[in-house]
């Protein structure tokens, strides 16, 4: 299984998911510091969850207030700074053409190296992301020497992964990016020998990196072990899907060893590769005398098997 590295860094401050429409003026910040000190609950957690959501913005406002006059101002300012100077890592999850994805559990693992061999696990957790596409897990310190790995789990996509050794995190918000692409499907149809459909074959798509295992009769069948399989129909129509991307060939392998081999081909995430009509001048009943090649006729071909 081929893993793709996609990663952008953006540099931006907040201390939560969601950033800030617009950076709010003196007068408005200095209205939401006093709003702290309100009577009412609400208008009090209202203004601690924006001035939290403004992250670095509010930092030099939270800083004088401080020494404000109300001790409940002071000490949620306290309390706001505590968390804005922490570390936030996000991570948006988009389709191809950069559609966010809601409902995705995006998994976190965070380490921290203490030593020159001694890491700590801070922090594993799985986190949904929101209806923008964003996941994200706050309140880290902030220091040098982070293990940052971060993936997706959703069924029928390409597997991603972000990875970061030795990554200095500081007190800001850190994005990073996952593009979510769509396995392939490769299909097309199989004819024996004097172009007649070769029905019931089992037919392997075999990675590259095991084509010369395929030379050797004794080790070819280890070489289509935990590979996409196919059975093709009546009419020797096949289907491979949930392919991921990378260069392979299709076989058929059987007792004796390899049977047949097609051309290498190149497939790309979520591409619908169409191989067309593939002449294999195998005999049948050559193929129907090697074990389990030829399964019987089948109605449809069954994928991923």
């Amino acid at each position: 299984m081929r893993y793709f590295l996609l990663l952008m860094m953006a540099v931006a401050c907040c201390g939560g998911c969601v950033l800030a429409a617009e950076t709010p003026g003196p007068d408005e910040l200095q209205g939401l510091v006093k709003q702290l000190g309100s009577r009412d609950f609400d208008e009090r957690e209202d203004a601690r969850l924006k001035l939290l959501g403004l992250g670095g913005v509010a930092r030099e406002v939270l800083t004088k207030a401080l020494q404000n006059a109300d001790l409940e101002i002071s000490a949620s300012a306290a309390k706001l700074l505590e968390k804005i100077n922490r570390a936030v890592v996000a991570v948006r999850v988009v389709d191809s053409t950069e559609k966010p994805l809601a409902e995705v559990p995006v998994i976190f693992d965070l380490k921290l190296r203490d030593g020159r061999r001694t890491v700590s696990v801070l922090r594993s957790e799985t986190v949904k992301t929101d209806a923008d596409g964003w996941a994200c897990v706050g309140d880290l310190k902030p220091c040098d020497g982070y293990i940052l790995n971060v993936r997706y789990r959703m069924p029928n996509c390409v597997p991603a992964v972000i990875s970061q050794q030795a990554m200095d995190l500081e007190a800001k918000r850190h994005e990073f990016k996952l593009v979510a692409l769509r396995c392939a499907t490769v299909s097309g149809t199989l004819l024996a020998k004097a172009e007649v459909p070769l029905a019931g074959c089992r037919l392997c798509l075999v990675p590259s990196n095991r084509f010369r295992l395929l030379k050797n009769a004794n080790l070819a069948r280890y070489a289509t072990r935990n590979t996409p399989l196919t059975t093709t129909d009546k009419r020797g129509q096949f289907k491979f899907e949930l392919v991921q991307p990378g260069e392979y060939a299709m076989a058929i392998v059987g007792e004796e060893g390899l049977r047949w081999k097609s051309d290498t081909v190149q497939v790309e995430a979520e591409e619908e590769l169409r191989m067309g009509v593939l002449t294999t001048q195998v005999d049948i009943a050559v193929l129907k005398r090697d074990g389990d090649v030829l399964m019987g006729d089948e109605e449809d071909a069954t994928a991923g098997k």
